[in-house]
């Protein structure tokens, strides 16, 4: 019962709530001390009570930021010890599971497409300062039935052991963003763009058309 549903997110000036009348369960401890021949005795029985969201007497405001974009998303969520147990869990870390379900759900803008966690963030080449073959694979899906695979990865945060957190864009929407945005929130992508052959500093329109006429650097 605890388990919220896509359709029960409600999304509101960038309040993320739960539809009122959904009904959370939970488990109270009621102990008892019994004295029997002076000695003492407890007797612990486990209540289980029924509270709808709306009755929640506070909530976990919980932020989610998307700096790149310039937006910031609170999700207050029922005040539960762990958030996992009502979203669904993907990963050890609770706020990781917030984000995959929420970004996973297209409960949030929509230019945010995917989310994902773990060891597989693409860098694009920070290490390796060579780019050919990720744009090439990046290229190849753009107008294809494997869309996403053409999507831009977006860094959020690091934790754990050399784990990230990251989500995915359509690279034409990565491209209306100002230059000033991706140097200081993506700045690995500056590289990725200027092998392409993309000027960031150019308009929309420009950069689109250089975007495209780079079809030769495809040998996949």
């Amino acid at each position: 019962m605890n388990y919220i549903n896509t359709n029960e997110f409600i999304l509101e000036d960038n309040k993320i709530k739960i539809t009122p009348d959904k009904i959370f369960t939970y488990r109270t401890e009621k102990t008892d001390t019994i004295n029997k021949n002076n000695k003492i005795f407890y007797n612990t029985q486990y209540i289980e009570k029924e509270v709808r969201y709306k009755d929640f007497k506070n909530y976990r405001e919980i932020k989610l930021n998307f700096d790149l974009l310039d937006l910031n998303y609170i999700f207050y969520a029922p005040n539960f010890y762990n958030v996992s147990n009502c979203i669904g869990t993907q990963s050890t870390n609770e706020l990781n599971n917030i984000y995959l379900r929420l970004i996973n759900s297209n409960i949030i803008d929509k230019r945010i497409k995917s989310c994902h966690n773990g060891k597989g963030y693409n860098t694009y080449g920070n290490y390796w300062n060579n780019f050919k073959d990720e744009w090439d694979y990046i290229f190849y899906n753009i107008n294809s039935e494997y869309r996403e695979y053409g999507d831009i990865d977006i860094f959020l945060y690091d934790y754990g052991w050399g784990n990230s957190l990251w989500h995915t864009m359509d690279i034409e929407d990565v491209l209306k963003l100002p230059i000033e945005k991706i140097k200081k929130y993506a700045p690995n992508l500056i590289n990725l763009f200027k092998y392409i052959g993309v000027n960031l500093n150019n308009d929309y329109d420009k950069k689109i058309k250089q975007l495209y006429k780079n079809k030769e650097l495809i040998t996949i």
